[in-house]
């Protein structure tokens, strides 16, 4: 699995990526999706973690 990140975007005590990811199934086939993540941060620590994919074709 390899992340490319497309954007960043900086909120208050928000940070949100968006890219995409790639997997290699166990079977050596290939897939692609898009995913959101939505990080808060707390006193410089990260307290809330999310995130939204499309996994569904894997």
């Amino acid at each position: 699995m390899s992340h490319t990140l497309d954007n960043i975007w900086q909120e208050a005590n928000h940070t949100i990526c968006h890219g995409k990811v790639d997997y290699v199934r166990l079977d050596k086939t290939h897939h692609s999706a898009r995913f959101a993540t939505v990080l808060r941060w707390q006193e410089g620590v990260i307290d809330d973690y999310r995130v939204y994919a499309d996994i569904s074709g894997l």
